[in-house]
């Protein structure tokens, strides 16, 4: 029996020059692949998550909310656990966008460190300033570097 998969990285027509398929598509096509769950994760924002979380529960999928941010210079791919997550995850996405050119989100790790007073998400991404497989904890976040995948 083989596992199943999930992926966590996956970009809709609202990231703009990254992806092509319409929120539903993406949850349609999860469904045909008989995939449990999926993550949509949008270039710096949460732009089709209602349209991909009605899509998926119609389908049977799991839908993961996130988004891709630039943190330290380096793209973080970030999932809300919880509504609280959700809530926290539009929070430091708004300050992210704050004094940036407009479709651009930047921030820092001592910004994310300091925006929530639970840990309600995670993140995964390959800095060049940290080993494979260090963490960067806080009280609010726990960051793993990884390898960064193609697509």
């Amino acid at each position: 029996m083989t596992k199943p998969f999930v992926e966590l990285h996956c970009h809709s027509n609202f990231s703009f020059l990254d992806g092509a398929s319409h929120p539903h598509e993406l949850a349609e096509r999860a469904a045909e692949l008989e995939m449990p769950a999926l993550a949509i994760t949008d270039t710096g924002g949460v732009y089709g998550a209602v349209r991909f979380m009605q899509a998926a529960r119609r389908l049977g999928v799991r839908p993961l909310i996130g988004a891709e941010l630039e943190i330290d210079g380096d793209p973080v791919r970030i999932l809300a656990r919880s509504k609280r997550g959700y809530s926290q995850l539009c929070r430091l996405l708004s300050h992210a966008h704050k004094e940036q050119p407009k479709g651009e989100a930047r921030t820092d790790l001592a910004t994310v460190s300091s925006s929530s007073p639970t840990p309600t998400a995670t993140a995964a991404w390959r800095s060049s300033r940290a080993p494979w497989g260090e963490t960067a904890s806080s009280s609010s976040w726990s960051i793993t570097c990884a390898p960064r995948t193609a697509g």
